[in-house]
């Protein structure tokens, strides 16, 4: 799938309007992979808040407001609830735009986030972003060529951490070949391959509790890819083989 097309089938799909309290902050995010608790909402806000510059993004919306051309991509959270008023979604594409907009309208989570240099929004401005526009995907294997294209070799990338482990539930949950995830973003697959080795190694090294996960978020992740030869000979503790399905 090329980006054009990637565009034109987002562009396809109709656009419906979704209570903000309706949609919820994505967990598997690998944006949010250093979030404490990442099965609260308010942490992955403030996760958000504090290493994604979110402040950028809400300072646009609140002087421009929401583009409606730009909807959020998500996931129906409970896929069986018929009752549409409690049905809720997973922002899997705009979680910053999100965390934009739940600041901007609520000054307690700001005052609790401590996000207080935002200005301040007239009702009517406040009334305005209560619905935002989403397309609606019934499951994330709908979306990762997307994502490729839009988040690993867009102006502002993915850090390498976030590139490869998502590269690695791709791989992983549906199957895809690591080739073929290279053609789709427009990669090397030697670039794929280092990408994914490092991320099982780091997994490796975490169950051997000779490394932290937060290490590889602070830009210290292609440090363990440039000496995989020497985690994989190495004789502390970490296995020699790791099996790679090309």
């Amino acid at each position: 799938m090329t980006k054009k097309k990637a565009t034109e089938e987002s562009a396809g799909r109709p656009i419906t309007k979704v209570l903000v309290r309706n949609l919820l902050l994505d967990a598997e995010n690998p944006r949010l992979a250093s979030a404490k608790g990442r099965d609260k909402q308010e942490d992955l806000l403030k996760t958000l808040w504090t290493e994604m510059a979110v402040d950028e993004v809400a300072l646009s919306i609140a002087a421009n407001g929401f583009f409606e051309e730009e909807p959020l991509f998500v996931i129906p959270e409970n896929p069986r609830e018929k009752d549409e008023a409690r049905r809720r979604y997973l922002v899997v594409e705009g979680n910053r735009r999100l965390a934009a907009v739940m600041l901007l309208c609520d000054p307690v989570l700001r005052k609790r986030i401590v996000a207080t240099d935002l200005p301040p929004l007239s009702q009517d401005a406040i009334t305005k972003l209560k619905r935002l526009p989403v397309s609606v995907y019934q499951t994330r294997e709908e979306l990762w060529q997307f994502f490729g294209f839009r988040h690993i070799n867009e102006p502002k990338p993915w850090d390498a951490f976030s590139k490869a482990r998502y590269m690695a539930e791709v791989h992983e949950n549906y199957e895809v070949p690591l080739a073929e995830i290279a053609n789709s973003i427009g990669d090397r697959h030697s670039t794929v391959l280092r990408l994914y080795r490092g991320v099982k190694l780091l997994e490796q090294a975490e169950q051997a509790g000779r490394f932290k996960r937060k290490d590889a978020v602070k830009n210290r992740f292609y440090f363990l890819i440039s000496i995989q030869p020497l985690i994989s000979r190495s004789s502390n503790g970490f296995s020699g083989s790791l099996r790679i399905v090309h």
